[in-house]
């Protein structure tokens, strides 16, 4: 039996423009961001699935987009226990 425990900090989402942050900060500011929204994106495409019937394995999940998705996708799609 192999058991798997996710931990997440999800940082919260800071807007570039009003963050008075420069150079390599403005760089991990923007993949934060972009991480949360594919987060967002694979959570609403596998709760629109549900909803429709479908099969999870049917619909696209953006996993892939992200290191952060692709490291939780077994979470995701109920591979773990």
């Amino acid at each position: 039996v192999l058991n798997t425990f996710h931990m997440v900090d999800l940082a919260g989402r800071e807007n570039e423009k009003t963050t008075l942050v420069t150079g390599e900060r403005l760089k991990e500011l923007t993949f934060i961001n972009r991480s949360l929204f594919t987060l967002t994106s694979c959570i609403l495409a596998l709760s629109s699935s549900s909803r429709e019937g479908e099969l999870r394995s049917q619909a696209h999940v953006p996993f892939r987009d992200s290191k952060l998705t692709l490291l939780l996708s077994e979470a995701f799609t109920g591979n773990c226990y």
